[in-house]
């Protein structure tokens, strides 16, 4: 009898200890993916359908001062979530560029669209409200390049010239026949001026009035995706004596 109870007691140490320790792993397996979940950030995303023709009232973006100055231009989407009733409750832009990203989510904050039915119940949905800014007017003395860059280092710039100087063409070079075309290998720097200037080609009796004469003149500034560009290019000048 004595023998039959020391076993039945060693056998419920053990089944206590065997349960112990399957609490132990249970709850040591429960917490490590429940702390990845949490810490795990949310992924960026902008997806949906294109809202715009759905909108009661879809106001149009200001265009901010300071991309105007650069000719920023393009398309912004800007991610919406729609309550019941078709408000904007949430709103963030997903592309474009940055200077009309805030005008963009503004506006966006003010739409009012149609409710979204589900079996006749209306529901909250997701979708993208897309925003076409174009500069109402180019100024004269900028000029906008393709995005993305097409314009090679050996474009002809004098087309870009706000005030192209005419070289000079000393007397005694006419006498001597000397002519034709001296290329002026020109850099211009984000805020329109002349950086450098090197004539490449051409008599070179003739390049140091060549060079003289683009250092007298005034460039456009260039933009590209809405920034200010340094351009490089030539400036060609076609000396002819007069007949």
């Amino acid at each position: 009898m004595k023998i039959i109870r020391v076993f039945l007691i060693l056998c419920f140490t053990l089944c206590v200890s065997s349960a112990e320790a399957q609490k132990r792993v249970a709850k040591k397996t429960r917490k490590t993916p429940t702390k990845e979940i949490v810490n795990r950030p949310l992924p960026s995303m902008c997806g949906g359908g294109v809202v715009n023709s759905k909108a009661i009232s879809l106001p149009k973006p200001v265009f901010p001062k300071e991309a105007k100055n650069i000719v920023a231009s393009g398309s912004i989407t800007v991610q919406v979530k729609l309550d019941e009733e078709g408000n904007v409750i949430e709103a963030r832009a997903c592309s474009g560029h940055p200077l009309l990203r805030e005008s963009a989510v503004k506006a966006a904050r003010q739409a009012k669209f149609k409710p979204t039915l589900l079996s006749g119940i209306p529901v909250k949905v997701s979708g993208v409200i897309i925003y076409n800014f174009t500069p109402e007017t180019i100024n004269d003395e900028v000029v906008v390049l393709a995005c993305p860059p097409n314009m090679s280092n050996t474009k002809v710039l004098n087309g870009f010239a706000i005030n192209l100087v005419k070289p000079e063409y000393p007397r005694e070079l006419k006498e001597q026949r000397l002519s034709g075309a001296v290329n002026v290998q020109v850099t211009i720097d984000e805020d329109g001026k002349l950086f450098s200037a090197t004539a490449v080609s051409g008599y070179q009796e003739l390049r140091k009035y060549a060079v003289e004469a683009v250092k007298k003149s005034t460039f456009k500034r260039f933009v590209r995706c809405g920034q200010p560009v340094k351009v490089i290019g030539v400036i060609v000048y076609n000396f002819i004596p007069s007949e």
